[in-house]
């Protein structure tokens, strides 16, 4: 899955060039229909191209982060039982990393 706001940044183009290439099946969010990074991918999801302040891509970037979220939860609600396993399996190695509070 890449994602990109600007469609300028090589590595993500590439990176998801790449997995194409390996044969992956390959996710783009984008902004732009007609961008680099859309012609490297098997399913396009497109967001807004709108710009409601100059210079200001909060709300597109909004959208990719919901986008995402939902990516996530379909994945998660797909084998509850499985990616909650998971999960409890990574956040103990991210507690064994981190410093002890004192307080």
């Amino acid at each position: 899955m890449g994602i990109s706001y600007s469609d300028e940044s090589r590595d993500t183009v590439d990176a998801l060039k790449a997995a194409k290439h390996a044969g992956a099946m390959t996710v783009a969010i984008t902004n732009f229909r007609r961008s680099p990074i859309s012609r490297h991918a098997d399913i396009l999801i497109c967001t807004s191209q709108e710009q409601h302040f100059y210079g200001n891509a909060i709300f597109s970037r909004a959208s990719q982060i919901l986008i995402v979220d939902m990516i996530y939860m379909g994945l998660i609600s797909s084998d509850y039982g499985y990616y909650v396993e998971q999960l409890n399996k990574c956040e103990k190695v991210v507690r064994r990393k981190a410093y002890d509070r004192q307080t």
